[in-house]
């Protein structure tokens, strides 16, 4: 697998970050014109192949099954990648942590490492809520040092400092708080930011929804008051039903959100490397169903 360059990287950008989009060039895809293509959740939340997409053109989407008919596919036989395709298709969600999951359980490889991680544009907008992860680990272990942080990347740079002596230091004393070996520093640190970048990106997430989700409810309740249409016993019927449904969801999500979020506050009363991996278990145990 070879990374992508820099400069593909930050085209892509914004389908890294997206929840319903998978650059099919993140795949290994044998029909040429599909090489640029887009597997998105349409309005419908149905997956379709997006051949092109424009400002002035719109989408051009096309259900899976109809791909045949466009590159000449026999269905009796079908190829490589309409069997991708239709493996991918009853995927719930494209962000790029249930995909790491999805793929691997799909027995799917990627040839783009960066494909499957969040844009650096990305991850500094989430850092407002990674701060409330990084504070504490840091205070936890550098109690006495006055130490500025906002991002995860402070964090890691704390181990670039010339001074060679204080790294060290602080090496040892993260090694020490956290009961590992030395050498085992950089990887906790590697999976320490990633997941809680994801609870991080899922929290955004969640803030971004709840306010269409308020605006939807208000115009539900419109309708319902509406005297052209609150006669209608079915349709009062089927907005309750929807009204009933988005709520639900809300609240276990967010549910789920809070108990990751204690989690991880009972976490820093006695810190391990085996506390963390309980609760990195947790997390990513639900990142499939977030």
């Amino acid at each position: 697998m070879n990374q992508i360059s820099e400069k593909t990287a930050k085209t892509k950008k914004d389908d890294r970050d997206s929840l319903h989009v998978l650059p099919l060039s993140a795949l290994n895809i044998d029909t040429k014109a599909l090489k640029d293509a887009r597997l998105i959740k349409n309005n419908r939340i149905r997956s379709c192949v997006e051949l092109f997409r424009g400002d002035e053109v719109g989408s051009g989407q096309m259900e899976i099954e109809h791909l045949h008919s466009e590159f000449g596919w026999d269905i009796a036989n079908p190829p490589s990648d309409l069997v991708l395709f239709r493996k991918l298709a009853p995927l719930p969600s494209f962000d790029v942590y249930s995909l790491r999951i999805s793929l691997r359980e799909l027995g799917i490889q990627v040839n783009d490492l960066l494909a499957l991680q969040l844009s650096d544009q990305k991850k500094a907008e989430l850092g407002k809520y990674m701060k409330a992860f990084t504070e504490p680990l840091i205070a936890k272990i550098y109690g006495g040092e006055n130490l500025q942080l906002n991002s995860f990347d402070d964090v890691l740079s704390l181990f670039s400092d010339p001074d060679v002596t204080k790294v060290r230091a602080r090496l040892d004393a993260m090694a020490k708080e956290l009961k590992i070996d030395l050498m085992e520093v950089p990887h906790f640190l590697e999976d320490f930011g990633d997941v809680f970048l994801s609870l991080s990106c899922y929290r955004s997430c969640m803030d971004q929804v709840e306010p269409i989700v308020d605006e939807f409810s208000e115009s539900i309740e419109d309708l319902k008051k509406s005297y052209q249409f609150k006669n209608k016993a079915l349709l009062m019927n089927t907005c309750d039903v929807i009204e009933t449904s988005i709520i639900n969801l809300l609240t276990a999500i967010g549910g789920r959100l809070e108990t990751f979020e204690r989690n991880t506050e009972h976490m820093w009363e006695d810190l391990s490397a085996e506390k963390f991996k309980e609760v990195k278990s947790h997390i990513q145990s639900y990142h499939k169903g977030l």
